[in-house]
């Protein structure tokens, strides 16, 4: 769907979960305040109100009166709601497109029943930088999400060499974990093939 197609306040949403998902704020953090929001978005207050409750309700952000809204910790150890995780590994470049917002659109629109979250991270080109080392290190195994891996040979290799169940969004891939996303129905191939 055109952005345009897209209300307001939704694209305010995916803008915010993008922030945190890209570590903006971390968890537990303080966002800016409405004022600086509606500053930043150039919206109405009842359209940034509208996407603030509903990132509340979906987990993202909690309130404490009197003292602000907060980013609320996702992370597997920190969410005892049953959810799980999986990593999206891009180059800057990638994440800052529009697409990228609607990949994340469509794959949260699909996996939200299934209490998965999609957990950004950056990765250079050339060598594994050593944020993504440790990273890996961490974590255990299971599926990553790579959106045009061919920015990052060494990271895709990285992944298989560690157990992990590889994805490639827009690129082949040579052992066929390829998902081909267009640009009116980005993210909504995705997901099926990465769960089931």
């Amino acid at each position: 769907m055109p952005e345009t197609d897209i209300p307001k306040y939704e694209q305010v949403k995916q803008s915010l979960i993008a922030d945190i998902q890209l570590g903006k704020w971390s968890a537990g953090g303080v966002i800016p305040s409405e004022a600086q929001l509606l500053q930043r978005f150039k919206v109405s207050r009842p359209t940034l109100v509208r996407s603030l409750q509903d990132l509340v309700r979906e987990g993202y952000l909690y309130r404490r009166q009197g003292k602000g809204t907060f980013v609320a910790d996702r992370s597997a150890n920190g969410n005892s709601s049953g959810h799980r995780s999986i990593p999206v590994f891009a180059d800057r470049d990638v994440v800052e497109g529009e697409i990228f917002l609607r990949i994340l659109r469509g794959v949260q629109a699909v996996l939200g029943p299934a209490h998965v979250d999609l957990a950004l991270r950056y990765a250079g080109a050339g060598p594994i930088d050593e944020e993504t080392s440790l990273y890996l290190d961490k974590v255990e195994p299971s599926v990553a999400l790579v959106i045009e891996p061919s920015f990052s040979p060494a990271l895709r290799l990285e992944l298989i060499r560690r157990g992990w169940t590889v994805w490639a969004m827009n690129e082949p891939s040579p052992d066929g974990n390829a998902v081909y996303i267009d640009q009116q129905r980005a993210g909504y191939l995705a997901p099926p093939y990465l769960i089931l």
